[in-house]
């Protein structure tokens, strides 16, 4: 794994245990899919509990808007999470 994504990722680790949630607004890796969906992956290779994490990839029905989003479920089910990316990030227009 290269420096660059171990900086990322102890980055992201961070930020969940700090604030439950992390999407592209707080760090811009999770909006690639390699790597999100690399990202238990990650968090294992570096001795972390990837039970502690979880990741979803919402989107907007009818438009090409996507992000990864990387929680912590025992904060968040996976559609909260959906949905506050939804509300949130991917358009703040959007009645959920």
């Amino acid at each position: 794994m290269q420096e660059s994504t171990k900086n990322e990722v102890f980055k992201i680790v961070d930020l969940v245990r700090k604030n439950g949630i992390v999407t592209r607004d707080e760090v811009q890796s999770v909006d690639h899919r390699g790597f999100i969906r690399a990202f238990p992956q990650y968090v294992e290779e570096l001795g972390f509990d990837k039970d502690e994490f979880e990741t979803v990839e919402p989107s907007l029905p009818n438009f090409v808007d996507y992000t990864g989003v990387v929680f912590d479920p025992n904060e968040y089910t996976s559609q909260e999470a959906i949905n506050y990316t939804i509300k949130n990030v991917l358009s703040n227009d959007v009645d959920i």
